[in-house]
């Protein structure tokens, strides 16, 4: 039976402090979302791009429902409706929405493509595509296989692309546009990448949103 509930999934391993947690928590529940943080220590042998690939590999297998919206430990949503332009976009399940991200280390010749730190997608749309892995390979980043096979499918790619950096890393390369740690994503997702780096500068950010001067000297949100 297909699960119809919906809210955002985030995958960790025991890495993840609990600070970093409530504090990416304190944000969901203020804007009312939904969400669960599964900490999965049985993949954690494996590199981080690894770990979270058959992560979310075997979420796909043991969880069944009708959509899925992925958000990575380091991730917010900056206003209410973000689920909202999500479901929107996915409705026809005939698309993959979510976040632009470029694995410079890993793609030959520079791919854009849609990005774990927030995927949004059907189980339709995924089985369209052949149930991809989202597994890394010499080639690719995590989930990176999953745009390459809708691609190919005929499934619509919609991506949101940067709009700031806070501290500028990467390019999208055919793009021309950078990212890097704390990259607000059109005015719907802030994503601090290199979460074991950047914890601080995750956590103060959350604080901003919740309008808080200081969020580790308040008590946690509670909606």
């Amino acid at each position: 039976m297909i699960s119809l509930i919906l809210m955002f999934t985030i995958l960790f391993g025991s890495q993840i402090s609990d600070r970093m947690l409530r504090a990416q928590s304190d944000v969901l529940r203020y804007f009312g979302y939904e969400f669960e943080q599964v900490r999965c220590k049985e993949f954690e042998a494996d590199a981080g791009s690894v770990a979270h690939g058959k992560a979310m590999d075997w979420f796909m297998v043991s969880t069944i429902r009708e959509q899925y919206f992925f958000l990575d430990v380091d991730a917010i949503p900056l206003h209410a409706d973000v689920e909202l332009v999500a479901k929107c976009k996915i409705t026809d399940d005939r698309t993959l929405f979510g976040v632009a991200q470029d694995a410079g280390h890993c793609s030959i010749i520079g791919h854009t493509y849609v990005a774990p730190a927030f995927m949004c997608f059907t189980r339709k749309c995924w089985g369209m595509c052949g149930q991809p892995s989202f597994c890394p390979d010499s080639n690719t980043d995590t989930g990176e296989n999953f745009t390459y096979r809708a691609a190919k499918s005929g499934v619509n790619v919609c991506l949101v692309y940067p709009s700031s950096t806070e501290v500028y890393r990467w390019n999208l390369r055919h793009e021309g546009v950078a990212f890097g740690d704390g990259t607000t994503y059109g005015n719907l997702i802030y994503h601090g990448f290199r979460s074991s780096c950047n914890e601080d500068m995750f956590v103060r950010k959350c604080g901003g949103v919740l309008g808080m001067a200081s969020w580790d000297h308040c008590e946690t949100f509670v909606s």
